[in-house]
Formats: C-alpha cells, structure tokens, sequence
C-alpha cells in the first residue's frame, strides 16, 4: 500500500494573490461582507425602534407610572367614605 501520511487538505498551502493564506482573505471578506450588510439594515432597524418599540415602552411606562392615578385617589378615598353605599333606590315605576 502506499504511504498516505501526507497531508492532502485542499486548502493547506493556497494563497490569494497578494500572498495571504486564503482561509484569512475568506474571514476578513466574510467580515466585511457582514459589516456592510449590517450598515445597509440600520437605518430601517432605527426606523422600526423609533416607530414601534418606543411608544410601547411609552405606553407601558404610563400604565405603570400614573401621576393622575395618586392625585385623585385621596379624593376618591373621601367622596366613597361619604358615599358608602352610592344612591339610594327608588321606587320602579
């Protein structure tokens, strides 16, 4: 049989033009190619953020955090102690 302890990957000893091991030129342009790809989606992703998500939160804030919600109980509070048991019946007609 013969020897096969050589190495046989396919990529072992290719280079690009300028001298680089291919396996480097193919990351830094997979990189790039994402870099680039990232920078063309982001004006529509600030887009989406700025129409969508934040009136979520603005909403969700609000629910949570009512000014007008702790000013008006204490008046509440009173005028349901004076009224305890709201108006009184009246006879059906």
């Amino acid at each position: 049989m013969a020897d096969t302890s050589t190495d046989m990957t396919p990529a072992a000893g290719i280079v690009t033009k300028d001298g680089r091991p291919l396996k480097e030129a193919l990351t830094s342009a997979m990189a790039r190619a994402r870099r680039c790809a990232f920078l063309l989606v982001a004006p529509l992703l600030v887009f989406v953020v700025a129409t969508f998500i934040v009136p979520i939160g603005q909403m969700l804030h609000q629910s949570v955090y009512n000014d007008g919600f702790s000013t008006n109980m204490p008046h509440i509070t009173q005028w349901l102690k004076a009224n305890p048991c709201g108006t009184e019946q009246e006879e059906a007609a």
